[in-house]
């Protein structure tokens, strides 16, 4: 094994596109993996340890801090398989073990005969896909586990001496009241996982649960209820020892999650399989999104890209904002300043610009602006006000630019 201390840190993600069964409100690309599908998979797997070794020459230089597997559910890999491509990850970078390795888990699978294996292989983060402790909920978003399935999965972890879990939830359905949502919290809590993502249920275009709202068999929750339930997550998860590092993400001090720490602070980060994204030196690509188009280009030595594009100084600024009010760090000048040698003045119109939202949704300084909880549930619409206070500063240099 190589010295890795003089290489660049990245971060690795691995997008597997299959699961169970697809939710009527999930917008990621996922295929149902049936008996159909097997053949399919194996293909899958070849390309993607074919799409690593493309990238050879730029992950040789670099140490992986982070493996993260999403999907789809990554748990239905076979750990031979998973073993391959964590040895694939190995032999173009020279760095056996990643600080935290990451796998998304859905609790419908039977994972019991995976576990050593993951423990084995040095995967040290696990992320489970609860959604919610109503079986109703589950079967509102046509979910393959129960409740139940949800507890076992959890406990089983805890056995095997996994320390570091994360629970995903979510609020907001149709048909949720305030104490069906209290009670998922204080069932999280009880149980005690390290981390806790909480999501907003959202109506995405070109699914399911988009169509249902369209047609008027569903109706979204009033958001009065979803503010109360904002503020209720917020101060029962503070006041059970989770920090709200995040606008959907509570952690116990020490146990954020380091790999989405390096998408929100536009780390480098290089994604694979169908779909995935990519990020390193200020320039942003993304892979095909069929799954039989990605293999086909991987089959023929192409990098399976979709699309590639320079972030330019304008859109790099606009990102800083979009990412950094997202964490409860918020955005500091200097970064700023880093990229443009009018920074100083820049930051000073959008502190302007945001002072009526002081103090209830954010706190503003010289140095840096804040968002706090209660801002996080409006951040679109503060975010739209930085954008057209972003966009008159860019036509006033632009001006400035041709008359002189």
């Amino acid at each position: 094994m190589v010295n890795s201390s003089s290489k660049q840190k990245t971060g690795i993600y691995i997008h597997y596109p299959f699961c169970l069964s697809k939710c009527i409100h999930c917008d990621f690309y996922s295929l149902p993996l049936g008996r159909d599908n097997k053949s399919i998979e194996k293909k899958y797997i070849y390309a993607l340890l074919d799409e690593i070794r493309l990238y050879r020459s730029i992950l040789s230089v670099r140490e992986p801090s982070t493996i993260y597997l999403g999907g789809g559910s990554p748990n239905l890999l076979s750990i031979r398989d998973l073993h391959s491509i964590l040895d694939c990850i190995c032999e173009v970078t020279g760095v056996a073990r990643p600080v935290e390795f990451s796998i998304e888990i859905n609790p419908a699978s039977d994972i019991g005969d995976k576990l050593e294996g993951y423990k084995a292989l040095g995967v040290n983060r696990i992320s489970i896909g609860v959604q919610s402790f109503s079986n109703e909920m589950l079967k509102f978003l046509r979910r393959p586990h129960s409740v139940e399935d949800s507890l076992e999965t959890y406990k089983m972890l805890r056995d095997w001496g996994f320390e570091n879990i994360n629970m995903d939830l979510i609020f907001g359905f149709p048909m949720q009241t305030l104490d069906e949502f209290k009670r998922d919290l204080e069932t999280v809590v009880g149980l005690g996982p390290e981390h806790i993502s909480v999501y907003n249920l959202i109506y995405e275009r070109d699914t399911p649960l988009y169509r249902m709202r369209q047609t008027g068999k569903v109706e979204a929750l009033d958001e009065d209820v979803e503010w109360q339930m904002w503020v209720y997550m917020h101060k029962f998860l503070e006041d059970s020892g989770y920090t709200h590092y995040e606008v959907s993400n509570f952690a116990i001090d020490g146990k954020e999650s380091v790999h989405n720490l390096n998408y929100w602070n536009r780390k480098e980060y290089f994604g694979f399989g169908p779909s995935a994204h990519s990020f390193s030196n200020g320039i942003r690509w993304w892979n095909v999104r069929d799954l039989g188009a990605y293999i086909g280009k991987v089959e023929e030595k192409e990098f399976p890209m979709e699309r590639k594009e320079v972030i330019e100084k304008k859109d790099q600024i606009e990102e800083i904002f979009m990412l950094s009010m997202r964490v409860k760090d918020g955005v500091r000048k200097e970064s700023i300043e880093k990229i443009a040698a009018w920074g100083n003045e820049l930051f000073v119109e959008v502190v302007r610009g945001l002072e009526k939202y002081t103090p209830d949704y954010l706190s503003l300084s010289k140095d840096e602006i804040v968002v706090n909880y209660k801002g996080w549930f409006i951040l679109d619409e503060i975010l739209v006000n930085v954008f057209h206070i972003l966009d008159a500063f860019w036509r006033e240099i632009y001006d400035s630019q041709e008359n002189s």
